[in-house]
């Protein structure tokens, strides 16, 4: 199994000293125990792989281990752990100038707030990641940052503005010829009309 070649690729690795590799390797062991629902060995196996990349000074590859952690923190329910990590991650990427992982990072930032009902701050965080994937013009991404926007609004109340959102979302689903999607969206949409 996937586990245990990982495993054996990670003790190669040590034994060549190829910490790098190491890092690779145990991170992608995260993601199996992730896969698993192994959610605290995931999180252990994370950490150290953000170790590894502390000591190796690999800024751009501690952004992500970062966020890794986040993202389990946040499965955990553990929200300010979450955000304190997801926010580890943001200063990493705006320090890199890596407009991809700010953008990550903004929806991390915003997933626990919405997890935590702070609602606008939330939709602030959002509208961040949707100003920099619009640039980038994907539109995969910019249909499910509009769908979450919209959905926030929704939350708060503010009918017009999820409406909004929602529309721009669908627009670019249909686009994509997306089903999932498309159908939710017209779920979402129904539940604003009615």
């Amino acid at each position: 199994n996937a586990l245990k070649n990982y495993q054996l690729s990670s003790s190669m690795w040590i034994e060549l000293e190829s910490h790098n590799d190491v890092a690779k390797v145990t991170y992608n062991i995260g993601g199996v125990y992730l896969s698993l629902g192994d959610n605290n060995k995931a999180l252990e196996t994370y950490i150290l792989v953000k170790d590894i990349y502390e000591k190796l000074s690999n800024k751009k590859q501690l952004t992500i281990a970062f966020g890794s952690i986040g993202s389990v923190y946040l499965i955990l329910g553990e929200y300010s752990k979450a955000l304190e990590h997801f926010k580890q991650a943001h200063s990493l990427a705006k320090e890199l100038e890596n407009q991809i992982e700010i953008a990550q990072t903004h929806e991390n930032i915003g997933s626990v707030y919405w997890s935590l009902g702070e609602y606008n701050l939330g939709i602030n965080e959002f509208k961040e990641a949707l100003i920099i994937r619009e640039k980038f013009q994907n539109d995969i991404d910019v249909a499910r940052i509009s769908a979450n926007i919209g959905v926030l609004y929704w939350s708060i109340g503010d009918f017009i503005k999820s409406f909004k959102y929602y529309q721009a979302a669908l627009k670019l689903e249909v686009s994509l010829v997306n089903i999932e999607g498309i159908a939710r969206l017209n779920f979402n949409i129904g539940n604003i009309l009615t």
